[in-house]
């Protein structure tokens, strides 16, 4: 699961809303820490936000 995918399921988890620190506390529940893949966590963070209320 790549960053963008595990920060849009805790976003979904959470009714849409989700403050950056609950999503780096719990995106390790959705993303395996040893398959690390994509962008950084914060610039993919920060783009699936974005995305998401953009398409809201």
């Amino acid at each position: 699961m790549t960053y963008s995918e595990a920060t849009e399921q805790v976003m979904l988890h959470n009714g849409y809303f989700a403050p950056l620190k609950l999503i780096y506390r719990e995106i390790w529940n959705y993303k395996d820490k040893t398959e690390i893949t994509g962008k950084t966590p914060d610039m993919t963070i920060l783009d699936t936000i974005v995305f998401i209320f953009a398409n809201f």
